[in-house]
Formats: structure tokens, sequence, C-alpha cells
């Protein structure tokens, strides 16, 4: 069948007749000719291009690189901002999570600490106890190896740290051993150098405490320095033992002081959160040991400093 000839408008009815029109898919019924005939609605176009149903799905270049079937989220909000980068700890972007952490590590410190001077406070100030704990010296390392277990075992599994109650228990057994060792070592000191060690380590821990929590400074960004110089001053004791001084000691001493007082700002602010190393906020038990070794270590290394130059 042969195309039909081009329309026009002069012609008579036998043209639609004879030649009918082509598929209408425009949705439009077809609009009168001038002569009464008919004539195909204005061409449209279907998707992307193309006219009369002639679908072309070729999409429109656009500029500025948006691609409409990349992302549907994107397509609806092509100038949408991406989201803000966050370098927090799980869990320490809530406020009130991280706080509630925060009572938790404190809460189970004082505990600690507590135990820690009323035991100290019965080997000092007993003098049955006194004599028996110096006479048996061997308890003291068998304190030692207890608190070492434990230690380990609540540092290093954090699936046994975090399961209630053998995270309580062994936190228990850890504080108790090493109380234990701490009141064997004040019952060779008098009564007034603990005294003044204690007030000295009680103001040292408010003063940095409360200056970590307010400060900018990262201080956790020398975490790595200060576990290095811990092993430096750990080999310092052990050649001590050898070769040992008054002033050696008293140098010895005031360098642990120093580097508990700083191990105690960047323990601060890994609980407190915002800086480059964090505690995760379920890691209160582990919070606590490390305020709770820092504090202590503060006070005795305080304490052989009073007690090495009285004595």
């Amino acid at each position: 069948m042969s195309a039909p000839p081009p329309y026009n408008p002069s012609w008579d009815q036998s043209y639609d007749s004879k030649y009918p029109p082509p598929p209408n898919n425009s949705g439009m019924p077809p609009q009168p000719s001038a002569p009464g005939g008919w004539q195909m609605p204005p061409q449209t176009n279907y998707g992307y291009g193309g006219s009369y149903g002639v679908v072309d799905d070729t999409p429109p270049q656009m500029s500025g690189g948006y691609d409409p079937y990349k992302d549907d989220v994107e397509a609806q909000q092509p100038n949408r901002p991406p989201p803000p980068v966050s370098f927090a700890a799980p869990g320490f972007s809530d406020v009130n999570i991280r706080a509630a952490f925060v009572r938790k590590v404190y809460f189970t410190l004082s505990t600690q600490l507590g135990i820690t001077f009323a035991i100290v406070a019965l080997f000092v100030n007993v003098d049955s106890v006194k004599t028996f704990v110096r006479e048996n010296s061997a308890l003291y390392y068998v304190g030692y190896v207890i608190f070492l277990i434990s230690y380990f075992m609540l540092v290093c599994c954090q699936g046994l740290r975090r399961k209630f109650p053998a995270n309580v228990g062994l936190l228990m057994i850890f504080t108790l051993a090493f109380s234990y060792m701490i009141g064997v070592i004040s019952s060779y000191y008098d009564l007034d150098s603990i005294f003044m060690a204690l007030g000295i380590t009680t103001g040292v821990t408010l003063a940095v405490s409360i200056f970590s929590f307010q400060t900018k400074y990262d201080f956790t960004k020398w975490l790595g320095v200060a576990v290095v110089v811990s092993f430096c001053l750990f080999f310092f004791g052990f050649f001590m033992i050898f070769f040992y001084s008054k002033v050696m000691h008293l140098i010895y001493a005031g360098i642990g002081a120093i580097l508990f007082t700083v191990f105690l700002a960047i323990d601060t602010q890994m609980i407190v959160g915002g800086k480059r190393h964090e505690i995760d906020p379920e890691d209160h038990i582990l919070g606590a040991i490390l305020l709770y070794i820092d504090i202590v270590y503060i006070f005795l290394f305080i304490l052989q400093i009073l007690g090495r130059s009285g004595n």
C-alpha cells in the first residue's frame, strides 16, 4: 500500500475515507480540519523524545553530571548536602549515654578507693594486723599474683569484663588483692606521711580531673609516649634492685608521680570522650580500673617521696 499524498485542506471528505488517519496515541481526539476533514493534534513528545507514541528512552543531557537513575534520594533532593562525619566512639554521640557512662565509672571508682583506704587504715592503725602482714611477706606475693591475673583478665577479655556478674566478681577480687598490697606497703610508713600523701593525692586528683574535663587540649594523643616512658620507668626500678641509692629512689618516685599524673589526665579524657582515643561506653569497668590504678600509684609514689625524705 502506497503512502497517501500530502493532505490538502481543499479536498473533500473522500480523502478521509480513502486514506484513514495514522494511529493516534496522544490521548487527544483528532481535530477537524478547515474543510471538515481531520487533522492530527500537535506533535507531543513521549518520554524523553519522539512523537505519536514512539518512546525514546535516551535520558536528557543535563548540566552538573546529575544522573536521575543513580539514586532515588538524590533524584528527590539533588542539592542535598552530604551528612556530617563523626569520629566519636559508638554510643558517645548521645549526651545522655555519655553522662550515664561517666556516672558508672566514678561510682565504681569511689567504691574501689573506699575499700582500699579502709584496708590501709586497718593495716596502719591495728598493731596486730601490722605485725602479721610484716611477718608473712609471702602473702604479699600471693596477692601480687592474684592482682596480675585478675587485671589481665579484665583488661584483655572484653566479653568477660562486660558480662554480669562475672565482671563484678573479678573486679572485687582485683580490688581486694591490690588493696592488700597497698596496705602492706603502707604499714612500713608512719601515719603522718600517709596522711600527707593522701591529702596531696586527693588534691592532685581533683585538680587534674577538673582540668581534663574543661580543657580543649587533647592529652590522649600522648598515650603512646606515656606507655613508652612507663616501660623505661619499669626498667629503671629493676636496675635499682641491684644499684640502690636514696637519690635514685627519689628520682624514681618523682618520675613515677609525674608519669601517673599524666596517665590520670589521659584516662580521664578517654572516659569523658570527644578526643582522639575514647573508651567504649559499655566498658565502665575498664574506665574505673584505669583511674583506680592511676590514683593509687600517685599515692604510692608520693608516699615514697615523703617517707624517704623524712627518714
